[in-house]
């Protein structure tokens, strides 16, 4: 009939189709399935970095509440080091700078905040590092570093308070004009974001007397 001498016709073809491609597609399917294994691997392993991270930071919260330096001491060094690539590391390393500043410890506190700077991987937790660390520079009477720091700081979602800094170092060194066009740039930058800020105005408001 010529539906079956149709049919026997695909099959045939279909045959000689298989035995001319059948490696390569063989190869194909293995090559696929081994990438979407080892994919499947890959979010597995993140997933299960990720959550050792986030029970050794439980730790090292429940080591500050204790107050148990040593112990908390010892889970930042390992957060810093086996989770680096985690928020919760950066976490950690911001609270034992701020943990340094109360004991009055500002190179142990910078060596933290430095760490964030150069370790983190968003763009707005080092810019925030930095404003801590500016505020130590400002503490230590050191306004030049402040500078340096913001250097390459540009229109982040904390350019207003980076420009105060900037202005309460000018201030420092005695630059009062320099001081007041920085105050005033903080004080546009808080304004377009909506943020009330009284200090600003008595900073601004001391300069103009």
């Amino acid at each position: 009939m010529p539906y079956e001498s149709h049919e026997d016709e695909q099959f045939e073809a279909l045959q000689i189709w298989w035995a001319k491609y059948r490696k390569i597609v063989i190869i194909s399917v293995c090559t696929g399935a081994l990438a979407f294994g080892m994919w499947k691997y890959g979010s597995i392993q993140k997933e299960a970095y990720r959550e050792q991270a986030a029970l050794s930071y439980e730790e090292f919260q429940k080591s500050l509440q204790r107050k148990d330096e040593e112990a908390a001491t010892l889970q930042a060094k390992a957060l810093t080091e086996k989770y680096s690539k985690t928020v919760y590391a950066e976490e950690t390393a911001l609270t034992m700078a701020k943990q340094a500043t109360l004991k009055n410890e500002w190179g142990e506190a910078k060596r933290h905040i430095q760490w964030v700077i150069d370790k983190a991987g968003k763009p707005a937790v080092k810019e925030l590092a930095k404003i801590e660390l500016a505020k130590i520079y400002l503490f230590e009477k050191k306004p030049e570093e402040v500078f340096s720091l913001f250097l390459h700081s540009r229109n982040g979602p904390y350019e207003g308070i980076q420009e105060e800094l900037k202005g309460d170092a000018y201030k420092m060194q005695g630059k009062m004009k320099e001081a007041q066009e920085a105050y005033k740039k903080a004080q546009g930058h808080y304004q377009t974001a909506e943020i009330s800020h009284p200090l600003i105005e008595m900073k601004l408001h001391e300069l103009s007397d």
